[in-house]
């Protein structure tokens, strides 16, 4: 193939050539196609995708152990997702985040220290959770905040907020082990029960139906959503520019606080895992010479690195809307939502108001 570029990897050979050009044996060609969200192996087809990215597989050996695609002109390998830890191993480090931050934390703070405490890495936090809106770290660490309310070792407020208890401060982690096994044998015969009373549903359901419908939007329909979140949100002049690649600038605003405004630059990526930092350093670097403020809106999640770019020290600050935090904006400004509240009356019988008309036999 002349001109190629190869790569040999796990026995795969990924070769970028021109469209249609691919002269490997027709049988031990595997045609990947490039989806907006990610990608899939065209198992049918004996051909190379019109991007020119075709595989050679090695008789006997599956493709679905790397994938390889066209970016920018430049061969990229996606590695398989990195190994994430047991969600057990991530209990202690949870309970330990809170008592360091001095015995309560946001839930964004919990799992920020929590997740500097078990060392886990940005690639890890970038591996997504199919059918979830939270990445798989993500939901590991909702799983162990879970299981320490549950041993009464945490608690929280209806604002948010997380708290560590006397008991969960005297434990060690074989005790919190050792509770967590109890209590989930206790959780799942209760579940089991065929008498018992159907489960409430999810307070926080609607966010995975909201976050899979804005996963479906065309790119400049997600551009054109948030340009009426921020309109709502107290911006005026919110242009969408319909930029496109990566780092590029999608839409500018001007926000208004009482007496003084300044323009803001924002970016939108449909992202089901996680924002790595880099992309936080692309876009500041997109804004050079342009703006002092930027403003990056995904469906996603941001890494902890990711975190720590957007507020760097000496560099233009980038403001960060995870999905949590775009699912709750949307419901406030009413976009999208139908909200009801409901009125429950409960009733108590006062039966000492009986008295005065004649004591009880």
């Amino acid at each position: 193939m002349s001109g190629s570029q190869g790569l040999l990897k796990f026995g795969l050979l990924v070769a970028v050539t021109p469209p249609g050009r691919c002269r490997a044996a027709p049988a031990m060609i595997w045609a990947i196609e490039t989806a907006e969200l990610g990608l899939r192996s065209d198992r049918d087809q004996f051909r190379c995708s019109q991007r020119g990215v075709c595989v050679v597989q090695p008789r006997g050996r599956s493709p679905s152990r790397a994938k390889g695609i066209l970016a920018g002109g430049r061969l990229s390998l996606l590695m398989p997702d990195p190994e994430l830890p047991p969600y057990h191993e991530l209990r202690w480090p949870a309970l330990q985040a809170v008592i360091a931050l001095g015995g309560s934390a946001t839930i964004s703070e919990m799992d920020e220290r929590t997740i500097a405490l078990a060392g886990i890495t940005e690639a890890q936090q970038t591996v997504p959770h199919k059918g979830h809106r939270n990445s798989a770290i993500g939901l590991r660490l909702a799983f162990a905040r879970r299981y320490l309310k549950g041993i009464g070792a945490l608690t929280n407020s209806s604002r948010g907020v997380w708290s560590v208890t006397e008991h969960g401060r005297s434990h060690t982690s074989a005790e919190v082990d050792a509770e967590v096994k109890v209590w989930l044998a206790s959780f799942r015969k209760e579940r089991s029960r065929p008498d018992k009373e159907p489960r409430e549903p999810d307070a926080e359901q609607w966010k995975d139906v909201l976050i899979a419908r804005l996963l479906k939007l065309p790119p400049p329909g997600f551009e054109q959503l948030a340009q009426r979140l921020l309109r709502e949100a107290g911006f005026i002049n919110v242009i969408v520019t319909g930029q496109s690649g990566d780092g590029g600038i999608d839409g500018t605003g001007t926000y208004r606080i009482s007496l003084v405004s300044f323009p803001v630059y924002f970016q939108c990526k449909r992202y089901k895992d996680a924002v790595s930092a880099s992309a936080v350093r692309d876009f500041r670097g997109a804004m050079a010479g342009k703006g002092e403020h930027g403003l990056l809106i995904t469906t996603g999640s941001f890494t902890a690195a990711a975190k720590e770019e957007a507020t760097k020290a000496g560099a233009v600050p980038i403001d960060l809307i995870d999905g949590e935090r775009l699912c709750d904006l949307l419901c406030d400004y009413r976009l999208g939502f139908e909200v009801s509240e409901r009125i429950q009356t409960e009733v108590t019988v006062n039966t000492d108001f009986f008295n005065e008309y004649g004591a009880a036999p």
